[in-house]
């Protein structure tokens, strides 16, 4: 059981590490030197509604560390845009926002602790110890444990085994996933 739960704990520790040094990288700018995160997105600027675009474009995007993804977005509710001085004020370091100025355009990025809407979605099983785990997220990120079931993987067919211990096996629906749980309770 000690084993069980020290791979999960080991997991969240280099999550959180992780998380930790991609934020402290990006208030650094050392990641871009280092080419570990993609060039922003293009995007025309997005605006809240009712803001004004001084000399300045705007661009606004999310970061979500689990899974990597960039996505473009919009300024968070009662933020007004006036400049990226006014932006700093507004928009804290501490709650994970960062803003740049470059060549005329200001690049407002929040990093953010989980999964992009899309792959927050996703479901797939993997391992914990020698049971059959459901993780939330893609395949192959295995930090989001939904419930450990009772099955040992040693008692599913061959194939399916390595798949499981490669966290292979996902899922487009809740409804496909409880069904395969459901046909591998022969295997307890």
């Amino acid at each position: 059981m000690h084993r069980k739960y020290s791979q999960a704990i080991t997991a969240f520790f280099l999550a959180v590490f992780a998380g930790f040094f991609f934020i402290y990288a990006a208030l650094n700018d050392s990641l871009e030197n280092l080419r570990l995160l993609p060039p922003m997105l293009e995007q025309k600027p997005m605006l809240e509604a009712g803001t004004v675009s001084q000399s300045q474009d705007l661009k606004v995007y999310y970061r979500y560390l689990l899974c990597g993804h960039t996505v473009p977005g919009a300024l968070p509710a009662g933020v007004h845009y006036a400049g990226p001085g006014s932006l700093r004020n507004q928009l804290a370091e501490e709650q994970g926002w960062v803003v740049k100025e470059r060549n005329g355009t200001v690049e407002t990025v929040k990093y953010i602790e989980g999964f992009c809407p899309e792959d927050a979605a996703k479901t797939h099983l993997g391992a914990v110890g020698d049971l059959i785990a459901v993780f939330q997220g893609p395949p192959g990120i295995n930090t989001n444990i939904i419930e450990v079931t009772d099955i040992p993987i040693a008692n599913l067919p061959l194939e399916w085994q390595e798949q499981v211990r490669l966290g292979e096996l996902d899922f487009d629906s809740v409804k496909k996933l409880k069904e395969t749980l459901d046909s591998l309770d022969e295997y307890r």
